[in-house]
């Protein structure tokens, strides 16, 4: 039985030389999967400006409360291992889990708000007050 590491049972011939071809690289492929579909007449697209302004406080508000937990979480778990400020240490990590718990309740509750279409019927709601009672199209 040969060793696998020796460097002389290594023949570069013995592969094939382009493995890389069985794989669809083409740069041009690879955005037209991104790109943005036509639907009714309306561009579906990617940017921020489509969403509604409350599923984007959602999000914000449960971005900086989990940064903020997992950093008090943190902090906390150290001050209570390296025995300084224990008491505190203990304070701090146990805000910090309280905060993530209430992180996890938002997150929850926003994501069955978005399988609900709350989000939707606020933005509808927010165009339909926008438009003065007088108009007509």
């Amino acid at each position: 039985m040969s060793d696998p590491f020796d460097p002389d049972n290594f023949d570069p011939e013995r592969h094939e030389p382009d493995a890389l071809e069985q794989f669809d690289l083409d740069p041009d492929r690879l955005t037209e999967d991104f790109t943005t579909e036509e639907t009714d007449g309306d561009s579906i697209g990617l940017s921020s400006e489509n969403a509604p302004p409350g599923l984007k406080t959602l999000f914000w508000k449960l971005v900086l409360f989990y940064k903020v937990s997992i950093i008090a979480v943190t902090l906390g778990a150290l001050l209570v291992i390296f025995d300084v400020r224990a008491e505190s240490g203990i304070m701090v990590l146990l805000g910090g889990l309280l905060i993530f718990a209430y992180t996890l309740f938002l997150s929850w509750r926003g994501k069955r708000r978005v399988e609900n279409g709350a989000f939707e019927t606020e933005e509808l709601e927010g165009d339909s007050e926008a438009a003065e009672p007088g108009d007509s199209e």
